[in-house]
């Protein structure tokens, strides 16, 4: 009897190891699906998912995969009303799941909370290998990594890796269609944003969240909107990195000919103009009414849907005659199926795009 139970308890630990690296062999070598994944198991349309890390909600939200959540970081549920991805979530789902960790760059989720949780899958952006490494050992739960580019968990350029990021996601829970028509519309959006010319002026954007919000210093070398048109940040040609914060001696020796803002920093921007007018005061932008605010390019992530609304924001102010409002709805509807009124409504009017509607 007695070696009759030892058996039995060996055929269980046996199969258990059978499993968990079944489970690990399907998904990838060590249990980490990236975007550079061939060759991969997949189980198709896993049920129940976990995000985590900047980023990766926003593209499970845009493959309308929100359903199949069990869980949520709680950074999630601030700032709702000023986030595209979690206003069409809205309040009352998002404080409905329960909460697998603060959330945020570097921290690591409640590890116990998620087994608890019991997910099929975990979609993760923006987190360490080694970190995704304890995530994939103590949870025994394959890993999908999503990424947005250099210097957001991926060494290839933002789109290309945010497009490959869509189509993961549309494999491995069937719905390829879906992603290969919004790759397809991303596309036709750079396509058609590249058939303009820009004009021969200094172009500069100030107020980019990184990390949080911040004044008209905050700046980024390869800004998505710039770069989709062509335009070249002048306070930016030398810089190593890609966001970074200016000196205000070199906007001012730049003095550039048409500032853009991002709406992320406006309430810094407001306060900064009250306690600093004299060096708006003394940029060339400011005495020919030459400065416009943009949609908040960086909010957990990249805003992928404002990239493109913003490039054309951004033309509607170089003098071309671009129905706004169209676009947008062209844009928001791509990505947030049927979202755009929302959107529009709860948060954007357009008369905000310009800084001196605001009697500056």
């Amino acid at each position: 009897m007695v070696g009759l139970i030892k058996a039995i308890s060996r055929l269980t630990v046996l199969f258990l190891l059978l499993v968990v690296v079944f489970i690990q062999t399907a998904f990838s070598i060590d249990g980490i699906i990236d975007i550079n994944s061939k060759n991969i198991n997949i189980k198709t349309n896993p049920k129940r998912i976990i995000v985590i890390g900047p980023g990766a909600l926003r593209l499970v939200t845009i493959m309308g995969l929100e359903d199949k959540l069990v869980g949520i970081e709680r950074i999630e549920r601030k700032a709702i009303g000023f986030s595209e991805y979690r206003t069409i979530l809205g309040k009352k789902r998002i404080e409905s799941l329960p909460i697998i960790g603060a959330g945020g760059p570097g921290k690591l989720p409640n590890l116990e909370k998620i087994i608890m949780l019991n997910p099929d899958i975990i979609i993760a952006s923006f987190i360490d290998k080694k970190q995704l490494k304890l995530i994939l050992n103590k949870t025994h739960k394959p890993i999908v990594l999503l990424s947005y580019g250099f210097g957001y968990g991926g060494d290839e350029p933002k789109l290309k890796a945010i497009k490959k990021s869509i189509m993961l996601l549309g494999r491995i829970f069937n719905k390829e269609s879906r992603a290969k028509a919004l790759v397809e519309f991303m596309k036709t959006q750079e396509e058609e944003l590249k058939e303009y010319k820009i004009p021969n002026l200094k172009i500069y954007i100030g107020g980019i969240g990184y990390k949080g919000a911040h004044g008209i210093t905050s700046t980024e070398k390869h800004y998505l909107p710039f770069e989709l048109l062509g335009i070249t940040n002048p306070l930016t040609k030398n810089a190593r990195g890609n966001h970074l914060f200016v000196q205000e001696e070199a906007l001012i020796r730049q003095d550039p000919d048409i500032i853009f803002l991002d709406m992320f920093g406006k309430k810094i921007i407001e306060e900064e103009f009250k306690n600093k007018r004299a060096l708006y005061e003394s940029l060339k932008a400011y005495k020919n009414r030459r400065i416009y605010w943009l949609l908040p390019y960086n909010f957990y992530n990249t805003n992928i849907a404002n990239v493109y609304i913003d490039s054309w924001i951004i033309l509607s102010r170089l003098g071309y005659n671009i129905d706004l409002k169209s676009k947008m709805v062209e844009i928001y509807n791509a990505f947030y199926p049927n979202g755009a009124e929302k959107l529009i409504k709860t948060r954007y009017p357009i008369k905000k795009f310009e800084w001196f509607s605001n009697n500056h």
